[in-house]
């Protein structure tokens, strides 16, 4: 499973070693039907809201593709709340492939 963090993560080594530690305790088990895993957050200066937003696009081996995004004032706790999502809706998604 390749992970590849957006410039803004890779800015802050804090917190794209926060988002590689929680991906991987998360989606370990998951690793051999996942291709790659693309995390982006795009600052809200940018846009003008003052919000952070960030981004997750999970990339399965059968082809299909996960895109879950969060916004929240906070970057630290959006991305937090948006990793724990992104754990919910593989496990989801795992289980509907295996028809269970």
């Amino acid at each position: 499973m390749d992970l590849d963090l957006g410039p803004a993560l890779l800015e802050d080594p804090e917190l794209g070693s926060l988002v590689q530690k929680r991906l991987n305790s998360q989606l370990a088990r998951y690793a051999d039907l996942l291709r790659g895993i693309s995390v982006r957050q795009i600052q809200g200066e940018e846009e003008g809201t003052g919000s952070s937003r960030c981004e997750v696009e999970v990339h399965f081996n059968s082809g299909s593709t996960l895109l879950i995004s969060q916004t929240g004032d906070a970057e630290r706790d959006a991305l937090i709340f948006l990793l724990d999502r992104v754990a919910r809706a593989v496990a989801r998604r795992v289980a509907f492939d295996r028809g269970c």
